[in-house]
């Protein structure tokens, strides 16, 4: 089954095949944290969700779970892969050690969130309450990442300042 029919079928969660697993990585019970950059408005360093040994079956990454933001502030979330270009990075120092032209290519998807005071508002969604601290997203256009590639992340805020945010992505697996 390609990845456009697959997503047209099961997207919507209508009808699930035998065999579908759905997992969220980290698989650690910590989250990772993502540091934006001081300057504001530009993206930190690219930071390992999940290792390339974690992704051992074709992963489709279907929505993002935020947590515990440093400050209030306007996030923009990316998310990449260590498949870059046609060669397989070990990990998101090896994508950094590249340089500007890999950097840039690795992205994937991006997604904007909005933490202020204890209500988040997501971007073209909706708004939801904060008040257990984590938000789940869903991922309009999923991102796939292909058997044997890391899954990395990165983000910026608005504001002039190296604020925070933690994050783990919800993804499907075995649909192929």
């Amino acid at each position: 089954m390609s990845l456009a029919a697959f997503v047209k079928a099961n997207y919507s969660n209508k009808y699930r095949p035998e065999g579908l697993r759905q997992i969220v990585l980290p698989a650690a019970a910590a989250p990772v944290v993502l540091t934006a950059n001081a300057a504001g408005n530009t993206y930190g360093v690219w930071a390992d969700v999940a290792l390339l040994a974690t992704v051992t079956t074709d992963t489709l990454v279907v929505g993002v779970l935020l947590a515990n933001p440093s400050a209030t502030d306007q996030f923009t979330v990316d998310i990449g892969s260590t498949r870059v270009l046609g060669v397989a990075y070990a990990n998101a120092a090896a994508v950094i050690a590249a340089g500007a032209a890999v950097i840039a290519a690795a992205h994937r998807a991006e997604t904007i969130y909005e933490y202020q005071l204890d209500v988040v508002v997501v971007t073209a969604v909706g708004t939801y309450s904060n008040c257990f601290g984590i938000v789940a997203t869903p991922l309009f256009n999923p991102v796939m990442i292909p058997s044997g590639t890391g899954i990395i992340g990165r983000c910026y805020g608005v504001t002039a300042a190296a604020v925070t945010i933690s994050i783990r992505l919800v993804c499907l697996q075995n649909f192929s």
